[in-house]
């Protein structure tokens, strides 16, 4: 396996702290820490995963 481009890199590394965020805060304290840190990279994966846990079921 070679090596990644640096913006995989990125991504891969913001997904991984949204999830530690999401999990040790919840999705309103993970919001509010990436907009007061001016992650917004993170703070946008952190919007993403909450729009699909609360997104309607499809039947």
């Amino acid at each position: 396996m070679g090596v990644q481009p640096k913006s995989i890199q990125s991504e891969t590394a913001q997904s991984l702290l949204a999830q530690q965020l999401i999990r040790h805060l919840g999705f309103d304290a993970a919001e509010q820490t990436c907009r007061e840190n001016g992650w917004d990279g993170i703070l946008e994966e952190v919007r993403r995963r909450r729009a699909l846990i609360h997104a309607p079921a499809h039947s």
